[in-house]
């Protein structure tokens, strides 16, 4: 730990720091199911442009993928593709909708 201490004369004091801050959002996972990829893909490309919905995930899945995740089972409809995607909690409603 002493080496990594060590700056070789290179310290400093920090006298001002600025940290940006955001509200903090209730973000929900939402793991809707496609019977053909080219859906799940079509539907990650609308979440991406719809402005009213905000996101901080947004992932097509494959379903051969999706059947590695075992704690999944019984949550989602089993070999199809998934669309893994986290929205705020008051935007879920417009999420379904937009699904």
């Amino acid at each position: 730990m002493l080496q990594v201490h060590h700056a070789w004369g290179l310290n400093g004091a920090i006298t001002e720091i600025t940290l940006r801050t955001v509200p903090t959002r209730d973000w929900v996972g939402c793991l809707p199911t496609f019977d053909e990829y080219p859906s799940v893909y079509g539907a990650g490309v609308a979440l991406v442009e719809a402005t009213d919905i905000g996101r901080k995930l947004m992932k097509p899945m494959d379903a051969r993928i999706g059947a590695y995740f075992l704690k999944l089972d019984g949550h989602i409809r089993p070999q199809k593709h998934l669309l893994l995607s986290m929205v705020p909690q008051e935007d879920v409603a417009a999420f379904e909708r937009l699904i």
